[in-house]
């Protein structure tokens, strides 16, 4: 038996560190939580260095860094550039120029800044995440009813990286042979072993699968139960579109919108409910839920209920906005920065704690 915060509090991490991402834009609230998710990262490798397991992705941390600048850049510039209103005036362009022409303000950077800093934190939470969360457990937080979806991502999750480790060896391979790549048609030769491993990958899995038993763990249903499931998702479906074309076609009578919508998604939860409960699943090892998993839990749900509760009762204290009449300069609140430190708290518990896998083994659950 391992020690380890359970994978269904890893789940509320994430949403203690995307969901104020989601409900404000304000600079300042995000650098805090940018920080205290990067806080989270770095225990994180630091755990995995003490216990002599490879680090959490060197190589996709310098891609979501690089990813990030591309994004904060071409956000900055684009609405900068693009947005013709304020105070602040920093220079004019040409009034012909299409799209671009006219006065160039401080706050459209600003807002710009703004819009990149929370898209930015919201990847940053989920790399984190990611490396926090092994992707078999996260496989099995799917719900029952999601079988055939459940296979199709541990498949591409699968073959994405072998993929890539394919093209490497296979263009490793032709350097060793003298081969040079100058220009693009020059990597048309590694496309036709790259295709054949994987024809030949393929057809390895369907033959292990087939071997296995796939399909066998669903309970087969009768025509009329197939039926009546077919019904009730198109029902539910029809619901729930009702019920978002009644929010936003009639705003002054927001209780059919909203009755419309629940039934629609209880109807989807009850139906997802029923199917799952046809697929036959089975573990090796179960997870465990202790006391310190109840704590956690207890605190991630206070930040989120505090985050919620404020944006509800005084959604002014998380919006920023720099155009007039409202002042460029972001605002701050110690009770709002204290909640986006929030997803660094889990970073102060011991490292076997909190990143290690928890499971009880066959024997130990005699």
């Amino acid at each position: 038996m391992c020690d380890g915060v359970h994978p269904y509090g890893r789940l509320l991490w994430l949403l203690t560190a995307a969901l104020p991402a989601l409900l404000t834009h304000n600079p300042l609230y995000l650098t805090l939580l940018l920080a205290s998710i990067g806080v989270m990262f770095l225990a994180r490798r630091r755990a995995a260095l003490a216990g002599g397991s490879p680090a959490p992705g060197q190589m996709g941390w310098r891609t979501f860094l690089t990813l990030a600048l591309w994004i904060g850049g071409f956000s900055i510039a684009f609405n900068g550039l693009t947005t013709h209103f304020g105070r602040i005036l920093l220079f004019r362009l040409p009034s012909g120029w299409p799209l671009l022409g006219g006065i160039i303000t401080g706050e459209a950077f600003l807002y710009g800044l703004a819009n990149a800093l929370a898209l930015v934190t919201l990847i940053a939470a989920f790399v984190t995440f990611n490396s926090i969360l092994p992707r078999e457990e996260l496989l099995r937080l799917l719900p029952r009813s999601l079988f055939y979806l459940g296979l199709i991502v541990s498949i591409g999750v699968a073959f994405v990286p072998a993929l890539v480790q394919s093209w490497q060896s296979i263009r490793e391979a032709q350097l060793l042979r003298g081969y040079r790549f100058r220009r693009w048609h020059d990597y048309l030769p590694l496309f036709v072993p790259l295709l054949a491993g994987s024809f030949e990958s393929a057809l390895q899995l369907a033959a292990s699968m087939e071997s296995r038993g796939f399909g066998g763990r669903v309970v087969p249903q009768s025509a009329r139960a197939v039926r009546y499931a077919r019904l009730t998702f198109a029902l539910a479906s029809c619901l729930v579109i009702i019920g978002l074309l009644a929010r936003g076609y009639w705003p002054r009578r927001p209780l059919y919108g909203v009755s419309f919508l629940l039934i629609g998604l209880a109807l989807l939860l009850l139906l997802s409910h029923r199917q799952g409960r046809l697929v036959q699943r089975t573990r090796y090892r179960r997870w465990l839920w202790r006391r310190a998993d109840t704590v956690w839990a207890i605190l991630a749900a206070g930040q989120l209920l505090a985050l919620l509760a404020l944006w509800y009762a005084r959604r002014s204290a998380l919006i920023y906005y720099p155009y007039p009449p409202y002042a460029p300069w972001p605002a701050f609140d110690p009770l709002v920065g204290v909640l986006m430190m929030w997803p660094a708290l889990p970073a102060l518990l011991p490292a076997r704690d909190l990143f290690a896998r928890r499971t009880l083994s066959p024997e130990e659950g005699r």
